[in-house]
């Protein structure tokens, strides 16, 4: 079957965070999507929201946004929760 396209991963990504929003309640804040890429050079490129958040590239513009960063920057952040979104429809884990 293959890697997903960036439309499925960004499908994907919104049901995910949905759930750790809905069923973990977990705050937006609490979420950090990692990739090995800035947004705007990853499949996120052009995404301002997932699941209706903001998406943030900044710590320090997290409240009540999903944060994106790559996972070089990450190192030293803390997050409840995160995944990992790679470029050119790699997938996600």
């Amino acid at each position: 079957e293959g890697q997903p396209s960036p439309a499925k991963l960004k499908t994907l990504l919104g049901n995910l965070v949905k759930k750790l929003l809905e069923k973990e309640r977990l705050r937006p804040e609490q979420i950090t999507v990692l990739s090995p890429h800035k947004r705007e050079n990853s499949c996120l490129a052009g995404l301002s929201e997932v699941a209706g958040v903001p998406l943030a590239d900044l710590p320090s513009e997290r409240e009540g946004a999903v944060l994106h960063t790559t996972i070089g920057a990450f190192k030293g952040l803390m997050s409840d929760a995160e995944t990992q979104v790679y470029a050119k429809g790699d997938w996600m884990g």
